[in-house]
């Protein structure tokens, strides 16, 4: 998606370093550092990241319409995406406890995933062409989606509700 604003190979480490950054396209950047800030995209809207490197706790919470596309978000990032919406994760590596939690309308599209609490508690979300690996995927949640997913995990889809699998 094209957007008006641009932030190319920059790096952030500090306390919510983008907070409220709309309508932008976040390219080569990296979110780490000793700083050890938290929450750098929090509250964003219309936003594009490609190509980043996230390593911070709650890189994404409260965001409005994005697009991850070939980003790396390590270990480190407990709680990744979090109260999300409206949301398109391709080609990307989502780690640490907690990914995508109580978020609603997201894709994630050729992603390799491997985070024990995945997708809790949130609504209309789904994976295509992905591999997760989670001990407790979809703790409450309704409308998922999945189709050409490698799912490994013990205790997957408690309490959920309307949900499809083809070809998993």
């Amino acid at each position: 998606m094209k957007r008006t604003n641009k932030i190319e190979g920059r790096s952030y480490g500090e306390e919510r370093a983008l907070y409220g950054t709309r309508d932008t396209l976040v390219r080569n950047c990296r979110i780490e550092g000793e700083e050890d800030g938290e929450s750098a995209l929090k509250e964003c809207k219309d936003i594009s990241l490609e190509n980043c490197y996230m390593e911070l706790r709650y890189p994404l919470w409260h965001v409005e319409d994005f697009e991850l596309d070939d980003c790396v978000m390590t270990e480190g990032c407990r709680a990744a995406l979090w109260y999300d919406r409206g949301g398109l994760i391709r080609r990307s590596k989502l780690g640490g406890i907690k990914a995508v939690r109580e978020c609603k309308d997201v894709t994630v599209e050729k992603c390799e995933i491997i985070s024990p609490e995945f997708g809790w508690q949130s609504e209309n979300i789904t994976l295509k062409k992905s591999d997760i690996t989670s001990e407790y995927a979809f703790l409450h949640t309704n409308g998922i989606r999945l189709d050409d997913v490698d799912l490994k995990g013990k205790y997957t889809f408690q309490y959920t509700t309307n949900v499809v699998i083809k070809n998993s």
